[in-house]
């Protein structure tokens, strides 16, 4: 007689105290029979981008499947990163939050770079633990945070941590998104944990003593300048990064960059109305000649400033904001509302404007 036993974790954790209850135990695994039942459904199969549903398909049957490596992605910055630091990258399987911009994953099928991008959080929570199982078996690396819902399945997988802002600087965010591994330890995300065995940063800050061994720097903007022409239009054209109309638009006198913060949708709670933080913005903005500033939108911001701020001109939110500095394109000012990451960004060779005061008038900051 053989007993079935479901497994939500990984079997080799937990099989010696099963085994010593059941000796004739077996493992069955919950995420790959929901997996199957999912992958059947037609709707559901139909949201994959058909590149990436291709490999899961072979992933789950345990067929060979090309990938190089894959990397795990919750904001266009560290997506940018990977491209700039891995090589092969277009050889990769990108797994996609649901926070990340959904242009970016489009543009990601009209290049044929599989990207397995959920449209719900968790969807594909199942998928992933699967995905991370033939990772371990057939050695391939896996990049990217670590800090993320889905990385969950892939924490035991030697994961390569790649810089996602000032969280890797600083331990107390890694305390905020500590989670708990199946033998009941406690993982510190962000690259910090044991488990992760090298960091990649790009110096935005001092290194923390904690990451000092595995941290390798890279310096971004020489990476960028080493790309050949073909990348780097590949990789401007899946950010919508419109380099020369920047150029044209700083060169015509529009020299002020306004980087707005998504603070109508903070983390996915609403902090104040789009109305209210469009107010905001105006009042800030007040103080400036309007012929000269063009707003940049965070990435997470859904505010169409294009109809409610019409006198202003607005770039896509889609590209990291990273890539003026990595560019070289000239500001005169960088006007913020507050941020630690765009004022260290910004921190050389930029004149800046902070505005803190005014996030306490609406009750943003108290």
């Amino acid at each position: 007689m053989k007993v079935l036993v479901m497994v939500l974790s990984d079997w080799n954790n937990i099989a010696g105290g099963i085994r010593q209850r059941f000796e004739n135990a077996v493992p069955v695994s919950v995420y790959a029979l929901t997996a199957a039942c999912k992958l059947r459904h037609r709707d559901f199969a139909r949201r994959i981008q058909p590149l990436a549903l291709e490999l899961v398909k072979k992933i789950t049957a345990n067929e060979p499947a090309k990938i190089g490596k894959i990397v795990l992605v919750g904001t266009s910055y560290t997506q940018m990163l990977s491209f700039l630091a891995l090589p092969d990258w277009q050889n990769a399987l990108y797994i996609a939050e649901h926070f990340f911009p959904a242009a970016v994953a489009e543009k990601m099928t009209e290049h044929d770079i599989p990207c397995l991008y959920e449209q719900s959080a968790g969807e594909f929570y199942d998928i992933c633990y699967l995905i991370a199982a033939y990772a371990r078996e057939h050695d391939i690396p896996v990049y990217g945070h670590d800090h993320m819902f889905l990385a969950r399945a892939f924490l035991e997988n030697s994961l390569t941590v790649i810089e996602d802002g000032d969280a890797n600087y600083a331990f107390r965010h890694a305390v905020t998104y500590q989670t708990m591994l199946d033998d009941r330890r406690v993982y510190y995300p962000f690259g910090f944990d044991p488990l992760v065995r090298k960091v990649i940063l790009t110096g935005l800050m001092k290194v923390p003593a904690e990451l000092t061994q595995k941290a390798v720097c890279i310096e971004p903007s020489a990476l960028w300048r080493d790309k050949s022409e073909p990348e780097k239009r590949i990789i401007a054209d899946l950010f919508s990064f419109p380099y020369d109309e920047i150029l044209k638009l700083v060169e015509e006198g529009r020299d002020f960059l306004f980087l707005t913060e998504a603070y109508s949708f903070m983390n996915g709670d609403d902090v104040i109305s789009d109305q209210e933080q469009v107010r905001m913005y105006r009042e800030l903005l007040a103080q400036y000649d309007s012929e000269r500033v063009l707003i940049k939108p965070h990435p997470s911001d859904h505010v169409d400033y294009g109809r409610l701020m019409p006198e202003y001109k607005i770039l896509p939110k889609q590209f990291p904001i990273q890539m003026i500095t990595w560019t070289g394109i000239a500001f005169q000012k960088i006007v913020v509302m507050w941020g630690t990451t765009c004022m260290h960004i910004f921190s050389d060779g930029y004149e800046m404007d902070v505005h803190k005061d005014i996030l306490y008038r609406y009750g943003i900051l108290h």
